[in-house]
């Protein structure tokens, strides 16, 4: 392998010996070759690294740290460090890319033609369930405000699609320290210093049902609920941009901040409402920046309905949802 690949894969190992050997083939087989694959083993202990023993690809590095945690983002982070190329893409142990997936990249650092942030369209797949056809009706490379359009839609980019130029890293640092959601916090991060360009190609599999570490949070969550009383209480990104709030105000003032935030804020009040909890609904309203959009409202409405009324009117909603569903499959 060449001193300087152009692409260093990092994929960040914590006990995922089922997938890992899946997703190291994977990029082993990517249609573009110029990369260098860099396994960051987090102290694992059911011995995945054991399971690539029979792949002799020198492009393939292992590197050994003690647990660090911070959902896999600590160990990007040691990844970062230690990478050759010139961009940094991640891929989860447990998800899988198509074989165009870094030539997708390609195309999209040709469209960039700077330091950017950077990713393909991501599909969520349950473990087990086979891909249907995933081309893009028309493809298209296209530069985002990352605010403004994540405020409508999470699940934009994640961490298997996406990919950062090494100047990045260089300059602002990595992934914080969280349990959940520090890869949100360093798109937020990363976004108010550099451009964004998304591909409206399917190249990355997110796979749940796995029992991965949002799975395991989300169970976690509903066991045990605290009080939200600000933005820091919500997630690493709102934290980090009401901190910056304090330093210059002006962050709050920009619309697509704005639209962000409150974007995040209806997400919880959505999924409050459907777990017929309407005084947690009222705690994510009261954090609304003005002005609020209808849909917003919607869920303020909803979340000072008495709770066995959102109880009866979410199991119509499931009821509903589950013969639609098994009609559709018929």
């Amino acid at each position: 392998m060449k001193e300087k690949p152009f692409f260093s894969v990092i994929i960040p190992l914590y006990n995922k010996k089922r997938s890992i050997e899946r997703a190291v083939n994977c990029v082993l087989n990517q249609s573009f070759s110029d990369f260098e694959v860099l396994v960051v083993d987090d102290g694992s202990t059911d011995d995945g690294v054991g399971s690539l023993a029979t792949i002799t690809d020198d492009r393939l590095r292992i590197i050994h740290q003690e647990n660090k945690g911070g959902a896999g983002g600590q160990a990007r982070n040691t990844g970062m460090s230690q990478a050759n190329g010139s961009w940094f893409a991640f891929l989860d142990a447990d998800d899988l890319w198509l074989p165009n997936h870094l030539e997708e990249l390609v195309a999209i650092i040709d469209e960039a033609q700077q330091p950017a942030l950077i990713s393909t369209k991501p599909i969520e797949l349950n473990e087990g369930e086979e891909l249907g056809d995933c081309k893009a009706a028309a493809r298209s490379v296209r530069k985002i405000d990352y605010f403004r359009e994540s405020a409508r839609a999470v699940g934009l980019n994640n961490c298997s699609s996406s990919a950062i130029h090494r100047e990045i890293f260089d300059r602002l640092g990595g992934f914080i320290y969280a349990r959940s959601g520090p890869d949100l916090e360093y798109w937020a991060r990363v976004a108010l210093h550099y451009p964004v360009f998304l591909s409206s190609m399917v190249t990355s599999i997110y796979y749940r049902g796995n029992m991965g570490n949002m799975e395991q949070l989300a169970r976690e969550r509903r066991r045990t609920l605290s009080p939200i009383r600000d933005l820091a209480d919500i997630s690493p990104s709102l934290a980090m941009l009401a901190q910056l709030s304090e330093k210059d105000p002006s962050i709050l003032r920009r619309e697509d901040i704005r639209l962000y935030i409150n974007g995040r804020l209806r997400s919880g009040m959505r999924g409050s409402i459907r777990q017929s909890n309407p005084s947690r609904a009222r705690e994510y309203r009261r954090l609304m920046i003005s002005p609020i959009d209808a849909h917003s409202w919607f869920w303020s409405t909803c979340s000072h309905l008495p709770g066995y009324v959102l109880r009866f009117l979410n199991s119509v909603y499931s009821y509903r949802k589950s013969t639609s569903r098994k009609g559709s499959s018929a």
